[in-house]
């Protein structure tokens, strides 16, 4: 969990913990390629999108 959701409990720090089944024996990190988060600038009031 990010220090910053610790110290401060707010919606702007929430994270979202996905985890996923094996299917046929095949883990998602060997089917899709992983997505480097960065943190945005003047993001605040604006909609982010993540899809995968």
């Amino acid at each position: 969990m990010p220090q910053q959701n610790m110290d401060h409990n707010e919606d702007q720090y929430d994270i979202a913990i996905i985890a996923l089944k094996l299917h046929n024996g095949v883990s998602i990190g060997q089917v899709v390629k992983p997505i480097q988060l960065q943190p945005l600038a003047n993001s605040k009031g604006k909609e982010v999108e993540i899809t995968g």
